[in-house]
């Protein structure tokens, strides 16, 4: 694995901890929605549009080292998730030892 799909995998990896940080707060702000009629606090919308963009942004540099080795992957990208991305670059290493 090189250094820059090492970086990839470790962002993806803090990405998935983020998310699920915001899933916590995305409960809480839909209870206050759903009880009180607040909306989520600009704060909250910032976070899920940036982890949104950074998904976006690291799903773009997977699939690009996915077309660089002659890979599909398993899952379109707009129906990717972290998962699917870790997966994708196992099996990019894989490929790669293979070929090596």
């Amino acid at each position: 694995m090189t250094t820059h799909e090492s970086q990839l995998k470790s962002d993806l990896q803090a990405l998935q901890e983020s998310f699920r940080e915001l899933s916590l707060r995305l409960a809480e702000t839909a209870g206050n929605l759903g009880r009180s009629g607040r909306p989520p606090s600009e704060e909250v919308i910032q976070q899920l549009e940036g982890a949104h963009r950074r998904f976006r942004e690291l799903r773009e540099s997977a699939f690009q080292l996915a077309s660089g080795e002659r890979l599909t992957p398993g899952v379109s990208a707009d129906q990717a998730s972290v998962p699917d991305l870790l997966a994708l670059l196992r099996q990019i290493d894989e490929v790669r030892v293979v070929r090596h």
